[in-house]
């Protein structure tokens, strides 16, 4: 798919009538997004938009070629009711960054139009935003004055670019990573500032290369530098969570995209997924402004090759669910499973199914921040209207699998909040003893195989397709047994 992207002219920064000027050129080519308002603190907004710049013209991964490079999308910038929001995603895909103003550091606000666009953002412009000294008021715009030149005959700057399917798949699985279990904490600011000075100081040239964090409820958290095993107490971050574990981060010198902001930051919070799985970085510079970074499993499995969101409930949905839930998405703006499971009178794990879709479709993104679903359409048209959804041949062979009877359940348990299955498949080099947990809505949670691929990979590549088999016969026989029982009722009555 060609992504069509015109600006009526470059976006800019300049001081006018004593204050600063923030002026986004938004993408013509979609329908009309803008704001314009006054911010407070002129510099908190710059650092976090310094800050998702240094995102996009990162590269951990060297074996980029010059052709990657091209591939580079501005970053998208949603107007909503409570915020405005940036996201971007880094040259090599493999950190993605987000920056959200709140309400609090906006002010004078004189129109605004919600919804999602692409914006100018040239090294240029970051170039100017730097320039910027003074914490005086100041105004922004993702400016509304650019679609009124559509209908003139004035130049604009336009340029097709080929839309990867990688970079849509990477929103996909970077929601589904922020929607599983996370272990948290709050990072100390002089934690994170020692963190980052020892992996400066220090430059690795064997492996074992991860960040090793060692939660124990109550505790201090504790870092292990690998391949050193130097070990840090972070004198100021306490794990409060209910169980010990610890989770190991690689790539973890995209860690320094932080360090614009970590003088400023008044408040870090770290989310982890599991061991070589995303973590997330959420960085308040003050009550209003919030820059979040998130980090891929590995550098050189970026998001959009993880294939997490394989993990997401393949269950049929009802379509009128699924558009009374982009309804009220779009009434409301932000939603959670149990306010759409009451709005629409559904049940839980329908309510999750239908959010999940959404968030397939590029129509929601999930907000870690406040735990809950947003309206953001990353494209006009819904993802899976362009076949890009999804991994067509690991699912496909999955299906194979359970339709040619190579997959034998041998037992199912099931508790309020989730569902344990074991079973038997068998693939192309031999049988496989598997076992899959799915949460109520149909997510995988964890599972385990005994094939080459699982060993290798974990969950940290998505489920493998014998996993994927086992949760297909599962959820296929209950849908055959619910459709069973809809026919019975309906010949009943």
């Amino acid at each position: 798919m060609n992504l069509s992207l015109a600006y009526a002219a470059p976006s800019f920064v300049r001081e006018q009538s004593g204050h600063s000027l923030f002026s986004f050129a938004p993408n013509l080519k979609r329908a009309p997004v803008f704001f314009d308002g006054g911010l407070r603190d002129a510099l908190s907004v710059r650092d976090a938009l310094l800050c998702l710049h240094d995102v996009v013209q990162s590269n951990f991964d060297t074996r980029l070629t010059a052709s990657d490079w091209e591939r580079i999308l501005d970053p998208v910038a949603t107007v909503a009711r409570d915020q405005l929001f940036f996201e971007a995603f880094s040259g090599d895909e493999s950190s993605y960054g987000r920056v959200a103003v709140r309400p609090g550091a906006l002010q004078n606000i004189e129109r605004w139009e919600s919804g999602t666009t692409n914006v100018d953002f040239t090294p240029q412009l970051a170039g100017a935003i730097g320039t910027i000294r003074s914490g005086k008021d100041a105004h922004f715009q993702v400016d509304p004055e650019a679609f009124e030149v559509t209908t003139q005959n004035q130049s604009r700057r336009e340029r097709k670019v080929k839309l990867p399917p990688s970079w849509l798949r990477g929103f996909l699985n970077v929601q589904s990573a922020m929607t599983g279990e996370l272990d948290s904490f709050e990072l100390g600011r002089a934690d994170a500032r020692n963190l980052l000075a020892f992996l400066k100081s220090h430059k690795e040239t064997f492996g074992p290369r991860a960040l090793v964090f060692h939660l124990k409820p109550g505790q201090k958290v504790e870092a292990i530098f690998e391949p050193w095993n130097h070990k840090m107490v972070l004198a100021s971050s306490v794990y409060h969570g209910d169980k010990e574990a610890e989770v190991r981060v690689f790539g973890r010198r995209r860690l320094f995209l932080l360090n614009r902001i970590l003088p400023k930051a008044k408040r870090i919070r770290v989310f982890l997924s599991g061991s070589g799985l995303p973590s997330f970085w959420l960085a308040d510079l003050n009550d209003d402004v919030q820059f979040q970074l998130a980090i891929s499993g590995w550098t050189t499995r970026p998001f959009a090759a993880s294939g997490l969101h394989l993990s997401e409930a393949q269950t049929p949905l009802a379509s009128d669910v699924l558009r009374r839930a982009r309804e009220s998405l779009r009434s409301d703006e932000t939603l959670d499973a149990d306010a759409l499971t009451r709005a629409l009178n559904i049940a839980p794990g329908e309510a999750k199914r239908a959010l999940s879709l959404l968030c397939a479709q590029g129509q929601a993104m999930f907000d870690l921040d406040v735990r809950a679903y947003r309206k953001r359409e990353v494209v006009d048209v819904p993802l899976d209207d362009l076949g890009m959804v999804g991994d067509p041949k690991r699912l496909s062979d999955a299906r194979e699998l359970v339709a040619g009877g190579k997959v034998k359940v041998e037992n199912e348990a099931e508790t309020a909040f989730s569902t344990q299955v074991r079973g038997l498949v068998s693939g192309t080099r031999g049988d496989y003893q598997t076992s899959v947990t799915l949460d109520s809505g149909g997510k995988i949670v964890d599972a385990d195989c005994e094939c080459a691929w699982f060993e290798h990979n974990a969950l940290r590549g998505g489920p493998c397709k014998h996993i994927l088999a086992l949760r297909e016969a599962v959820t296929s026989a209950a849908t055959d047994v619910a459709a069973k029982n809809e026919e019975w009722w309906k010949a009943l009555v």
